[in-house]
């Protein structure tokens, strides 16, 4: 997946694990939907991306319109799918970032 091509700065990033969710969860629904079983190559093993595309599709279960305009936290957070999840993404954001190697600061 072109996506995964990203260094470990933009990977720790809200943009790229946004994108990337959106991407795994639109791929993870065309599999379930032509019931064929998901590859996991195309699966992120990062926590924030994990989080996300859950979220993501559990918004498409409730029919919540998404903003395909998230570049930062601030956006994700606006986001309807995400009230409520505040703190979990900012968790899993921590330990992805933590899993690249970056420090909080």
């Amino acid at each position: 997946m072109y996506l995964d091509k990203s260094g470990s700065y933009e990977k720790s990033t809200i943009g790229w694990a946004f994108n990337r969710a959106s991407v795994q969860t639109a791929y993870e629904e065309e599999m379930g939907a032509a019931n064929k079983p998901v590859d996991s190559k195309y699966v992120s093993n990062l926590s924030i991306v994990g989080m996300l595309s859950e979220l993501m599709k559990n918004a498409q279960k409730a029919h919540v319109r998404s903003n395909p305009s998230v570049l930062n936290v601030t956006d994700l957070f606006n986001e309807t799918w995400a009230k409520g999840h505040e703190a979990a993404i900012q968790a899993a954001l921590t330990t992805t970032r933590k899993e690249l190697g970056f420090s909080q600061s």
